[in-house]
């Protein structure tokens, strides 16, 4: 995320969220990184995207106060990007479960000749 941080940027955060419905939020916060310095930034929040077809990742910048997925200080802004997730069919799927040895088979008993 590309951030313009004002002053030394300690009283700046950007506060990130994914949903894995953008369509109808559930915002679960991902992290709260602090401006590294003054100026233009860039921060780096690495994570697993989840299933879910249209999911979004949202970000609130806001001047002090306390984590938000919406705040509303006067320099504040948040941005959403939606984005979709298509299964790859060329990843292989996860192992089966172990198979079972098959029975271990009863020794059928060898007829004695008769003399």
């Amino acid at each position: 995320v590309k951030l313009w941080c004002w002053g030394s940027g300690a009283s700046d955060t950007a506060d990130i969220y994914l949903t894995k419905d953008a369509s109808s939020p559930d915002w679960e916060p991902l992290d709260s990184i602090t401006c590294p310095g003054g100026g233009a930034q860039t921060i780096v929040q690495a994570f697993d995207v989840p299933k879910g077809t249209n999911q979004s990742i949202r970000v609130n910048f806001r001047f002090n106060g306390s984590p938000s997925t919406c705040s509303s200080g006067s320099y504040d802004d948040h941005d959403d990007l939606i984005f979709t997730v298509k299964e790859n069919p060329s990843v292989t799927p996860p192992p089966t479960p172990a198979p079972t040895q098959p029975p271990t088979p009863v020794p059928t008993p060898v007829p004695t000749p008769m003399p």
